[in-house]
Parts: C-alpha cells; structure tokens; sequence
C-alpha cells in the first residue's frame, strides 16, 4: 500500500491537538466499511475520515480509503487520499449548515492489468448543505467536481449522506457516494456506499474534561 494506515491513523490522532473545539459538528472522525462499484468490478475496503474547526467557520479535514476487487482473476485495487480545508456557515434557516471547500486529492489504482492502472494527483471542489431533520437525525447533499490526473479528469460526483447520533458523541452513518471516471481513457462510474460510525471527539467523555 502507498500510504501506511498506521501513518494515516496517528495524523487523524493529532488532529483534536492541531484544533480548537467548537460547537457544530465539524470535530469528527468517521470509520466506515465501503462497498464499491468500480465499473465493471464490485469490491470493498474501508474509509477513514476526520475534521475538525481551526477557527469560526474554518475546518480542515482528511479522508483516506482503500478499496478493493477480485474478479475472475483480475486484482484492481483503489487508494484515495483527501487533504483541505473548508468555509462552513449557517444562514438564518433553522437546523440548516452551509459548506464549501477545496482539497488536494491522490489516487492510487494498481491492477494486474495494465490499461486499469493510474497514479496521479490534483485537486477537488464540493459544497453542499446539511440539514438536522430532527435532533438527532442529520441530512448532508453534496456536489462535487475532481480533476486528477489518470482518474478524475474533470469529473462530477456528489454524496447524499445520514447520521443518525445515539450518543452526545456517537453516531452512525451511512453515505452514497459517487463519481465518473476516466482511467486513461476508459470512462466508468466509481459508487460507493459507506456504513460506520462517527466520534464527536470534542465530546468524548474523557475523565477530567468538563
């Protein structure tokens, strides 16, 4: 694997050090088994996702994945690394939160078949809306545009996702996620559904933290 997930794994640890506490939801950190459609190929892996408030309205975060798919002998296997920071705001409509933001994006494709292979980088747009449909129930739409060289070449996609929280600072989710892409010329569509849970790490009942 490019990235080692232990690597990955204390970066996101750092993150409640690196940033401040603030009262919207952005402190979380997501882990998620992914079910994949990586056209033709179905596969699964996993995600992890973090962010956090560095001030009002600013967050930075990061979302690594690895996916993977075995058919009828051949071995495709996608790594994805997300790293930016967004603006986020909430207008004067009640339970509404508004989103945009920028990321450096790399992606990782390495198959036993050449033409399936790609390695490249550049960046990715999205903005979107979450919405708390009740006190616990959260609603996120999202559109997003990537361009990275090899995968995404300008490509759309969006994300519908849930949270539903069962704890102050516990929640599950579940997210659709998808994008068109161009591995060197064959075009295709990358769908992913996401299932985990969500650590509000601003509300971890940590011993001592008032």
């Amino acid at each position: 694997m490019r990235y080692s997930p232990f690597a990955i794994l204390a970066s996101l640890a750092l993150v409640p050090v690196l940033v401040q506490a603030a009262p919207h939801s952005y402190n979380t950190i997501d882990i998620d088994y992914v079910d994949a459609e990586l056209d033709p190929f179905d596969g699964n892996g996993w995600s992890i996702r973090g962010s956090g408030n560095i001030a009002d309205h600013i967050y930075l975060f990061g979302q690594y994945s690895d996916v993977g798919t075995d058919r009828s002998g051949l071995d495709l296997d996608v790594e994805r690394l997300s790293l930016g920071g967004g603006y986020q705001v909430s207008p004067n409509i009640e339970n509404l939160n508004v989103f945009g933001q920028i990321s450096f994006e790399d992606v990782q494709a390495d198959s036993d078949v050449p033409r399936f292979d790609a390695d490249g980088s550049g960046f990715g747009l999205e903005a979107g809306v979450r919405y708390a449909v009740m006190p616990r129930l959260e609603v996120t739409v999202s559109g997003r545009y990537l361009d990275v060289d090899e995968y995404f070449d300008g490509e759309l996609g969006g994300t519908v996702g849930v949270v539903y929280d069962v704890l102050p600072w516990l929640g599950l989710s579940l997210d659709y996620d998808y994008n068109n892409i161009d591995i060197s010329g064959d075009r295709g569509e990358d769908e992913r559904i996401l299932a985990g849970v969500r650590l509000y790490w601003d509300q971890l009942p940590i011993p001592g933290r008032e």
